[in-house]
């Protein structure tokens, strides 16, 4: 059999292919079927060439399959002592602010659970000094408790003020008899208003004690009996001898608390540190660090202001239900399969059993198989090849953790459930692959690393900065030279057209992607079209909404898969405004009605 073999002209890029652990498997490759495949770098080796695969014979003794060696790039580093967190008030800047109106004078030190204010001149009145923060979240109707110490070096009274940091008004305030003892004090508010800048005062002002003294306030927290779940967790879970951080996507006060989901008790308190600007979400970002909380458990985090997180666990081994789990999810997107009881209430017959034609073309293949996508019933190729990757390169690390009694619709037959899944998405890849074949990865220059070449093409996703790098296009980039990147290698059964042709994805336009708002090219985003709104359709959707200045809100519904998005936007619906998300709920329910889900 004649082959005609192209040897392509290639860059080296700056990309450090050492680590690339798995090369993903794609529809231009030819799948040898086997599910496992490791490559060694070796110095001295030959082009590759695809050669015909030979008629198969009987044979009473099947061959057994070789035992594949480790590679020790595959062994990841993995803590087995205890990590230990250090300086975790280190970048620890405190939001509280010090108030003090003329003739009133005083200075504060603050650390993230204390604050000491010296008092030299007191002032007109009781709300000449005072100790303060906003952005607080306040929501009509929630009844919030305000807990503090307060010690005073001279006998006084403080006031404690709830109000609308923006209007002043003022939900509640109660007034405090304070000593050189440190005592606890609890006081509760309800507000009549929504705020999402509220703010507390603790005013130390002139109550009738005009000589200098100090004011030491201690462990200041704001709980209310409905919270709004913005703190970021790891929902996996936690190793308990590993680190363990959470964000807090606003300003959250300055301190945190890990609080005991089943008992209700604070089991660990920490500072909120490391306020970063995030220009892409418009978020200012904090984090806070509880690593030395090692007591196995299901907790969640409250912050100062009484923001709190949905529960986690702390726990040895935290990720066996997500090892379950992602494979259970995995299979029941198995499209051509009915599984019956074993989905418990989650199956769907038997789908897409006969043979399809591919995207714009007469010919007609067997296409069944493979995972459904998301919601829907698309089956994508791109997706489905990363999350195989997945899948071979976890079994290859740890292949201790995968057996075959993870509950899978194949346990039992003797092979680990990963492989029985991905087996069921690669046998739906073979049918995917074109008969021309695609570029086959190997070492053409035998330096012993297989890295990657570009092929310049106006529709690249790639493109060259300043220093001769290769960085990604933006999509306001329209000018220039462009490029797609490719693993080094052959193209066998080249057609002899000097422009590389690769496969097209069956992929329409989505039109959840054709329209302006996160746009991005083809090569990055499938579906997304040639440029915003070039769909007669979306087109239409955006002017009938700039002509409609009354229209404040849409439900979206994904005609597919049956069911209505929440818009997408700068936020997740967890941080976003309350009557925004009972707006749109509205909505929603009244597509419901309208269109059936």
């Amino acid at each position: 059999m004649n082959k005609i073999r192209k040897k392509f002209d290639f860059e080296h890029l700056n990309i450090n292919v050492r680590f690339l652990i798995v090369i993903l498997l794609t529809v231009d490759l030819v799948i040898l079927g086997v599910l496992l495949v490791r490559r060694k770098p070796v110095v001295e080796k030959p082009i590759a060439v695809i050669t015909p695969t030979p008629e198969a014979t009987a044979s009473a003794e099947p061959e057994p399959t070789p035992e594949i060696e480790r590679n020790s790039l595959l062994s990841l580093p993995y803590h087995k002592t205890a990590y230990t967190a250090e300086n975790l008030t280190e970048h620890f800047t405190s939001e509280w602010e010090l108030l003090a109106h003329e003739p009133a004078y005083a200075e504060t030190s603050n650390t993230y659970d204390t604050q000491t204010v010296s008092i030299s001149a007191t002032g007109d009145s009781l709300s000449s000094v005072a100790i303060s923060r906003g952005g607080i979240p306040f929501y009509s109707g929630v009844t919030y408790t305000v807990f503090l110490n307060i010690s005073s070096s001279l006998p006084r009274k403080v006031g404690v003020t709830a109000h609308n940091w923006d209007s002043g008004a003022a939900f509640g305030s109660t007034t405090l008899d304070v000593n050189e003892t440190m005592n606890y004090y609890e006081w509760s508010f309800t507000p009549n208003s929504t705020t999402y800048n509220g703010g507390l005062s603790i005013d130390l002002g002139n109550n009738g004690i005009t000589d200098p003294h100090t004011v030491v306030i201690q462990g200041t927290r704001i709980v209310g009996d409905d919270s709004n779940a913005a703190v970021r967790t790891s929902q996996v879970g936690y190793y308990t001898d590993e680190q363990k951080q959470c964000t807090f996507i606003y300003s959250s006060g300055d301190l945190f608390d890990v609080v005991n989901q089943e008992t209700g008790n604070i089991a660990y308190s920490g500072a909120i540190v490391g306020k970063t600007e995030n220009p892409d979400t418009g978020e200012v970002n904090y984090y806070g660090d509880f690593t030395n909380l090692r007591e196995p458990g299901t907790y969640f985090i409250r912050s100062q202001t009484g923001v709190i997180s949905h529960t986690f666990t702390i726990s040895d081994d935290p990720f066996v239900e997500l090892r379950r789990a992602t494979l259970r999810m995995l299979s029941y997107q198995r499209c051509g399969e009915d599984l019956g009881e074993w989905a418990d209430g989650m199956s769907h017959p038997a789908c897409h059993t006969g043979h399809s034609n591919f995207y714009l073309t007469d010919v007609l293949k067997d296409t069944t198989g493979g995972w459904h996508d998301a919601g829907d019933y698309g089956r994508y190729v791109k997706t489905g090849t990363k999350s195989v990757n997945d899948l071979l390169l976890a079994y290859m690390n740890v292949p201790e953790l995968f057996d075959d009694a993870n509950e899978g619709p194949d346990s039992g037959n003797g092979i680990p459930d990963i492989l029985d899944e991905a087996r069921y998405e690669l046998e739906w890849l073979l049918k995917m692959q074109e008969e021309g074949g695609g570029i086959q990865e190997c070492d053409l220059d035998h330096d012993g690393t297989i890295r990657m070449m570009r092929i310049q093409t106006p529709y690249g996703a790639w493109k060259k900065d300043a220093e001769g790098q290769m960085v990604l296009r933006s999509p306001s980039d329209t000018d220039g030279i462009f490029y797609d990147i490719y693993p080094e290698g052959v193209l066998e059964k080249f057609d002899g057209d000097e422009n590389l042709k690769t496969a097209k994805d069956p992929f329409t336009l989505d039109f959840n992607r054709n329209f302006p708002y996160g746009w991005f090219p083809e090569p990055r985003q499938d579906g997304a079209g040639a440029y915003p709104l070039c769909n007669p359709e979306t087109k239409a959707i955006v002017d009938f909404v700039l002509a409609h200045p009354n229209i404040g809100g849409a439900a979206i519904g994904h005609t597919s898969g049956g069911i209505i998005l929440y818009p997408p936007g700068t936020k997740p619906s967890s941080s976003a405004p309350v009557d925004d998300i009972r707006i749109l709920k509205a909505i929603a329910d009244m597509g419901k009605e309208e269109l059936g889900y």
